[in-house]
C-alpha cells in the first residue's frame, strides 16, 4: 500500500495566503487599538469618585470611605 504525499501550495496560493493574513492582523491591530482606548476611558471611569470629579458623594456607592488621616 502505497501513500502519495499531499502537493505542495504553489507560488501564487502562498502569496494569497500572506495577503489574506497581512489583512487580518491589520484589522486585529485595529480592533486591539480600539479596545485599548475603551479600557483606559473605562478604567478612567471606575477610577473617579466625589473627591476627583464634580461626582455628588451619593454617586460613589457601598464603597468604604477612606479612614481619616489624622484624629485630632
Amino acid at each position: 500500500m502505497s501513500v502519495t504525499p499531499p502537493s505542495l501550495p504553489s507560488y501564487e496560493e502562498l502569496a494569497a495566503v500572506v495577503v489574506e493574513l497581512k489583512l487580518l492582523m491589520s484589522a486585529r491591530a485595529a480592533t486591539i487599538a480600539e479596545q485599548a482606548m475603551r479600557i483606559a476611558e473605562l478604567e478612567r471611569q471606575v477610577a473617579s469618585d466625589s473627591r476627583n470629579s464634580s461626582k455628588p458623594p451619593s454617586s460613589d456607592g457601598l464603597r468604604k470611605k477612606p479612614a481619616p488621616k489624622s484624629l485630632q
